[in-house]
């Protein structure tokens, strides 16, 4: 998204309505994959409900790039 629509809410929307689809849908989890260092993306997805249960670094990536993983229970079947 260009920094000229970031903070006007479109990536909270965004988030709800995907949200919606996947607990309607019966998903039973759903996660995000965020760099660290992308604070406003790790704020939304706390927000949105989403909990941290690890900091790893893919395989064959640099050592000092780490992704944080995130999950969300959708309360499905």
């Amino acid at each position: 998204m260009g920094t000229g629509f970031h903070g006007r809410g479109y990536a909270s929307e965004a988030g709800r309505a995907a949200q919606a689809w996947f607990d309607a849908t019966q998903a039973k989890l759903t996660a995000c994959l965020i760099a660290p260092a992308n604070i406003p993306s790790l704020r939304l997805a706390e927000r949105l409900g989403y909990r941290e249960v690890d900091r790893f670094v893919p395989q064959g990536r640099d050592p000092a790039r780490k992704i944080v993983a995130l999950v969300r229970d959708c309360g499905g079947a």
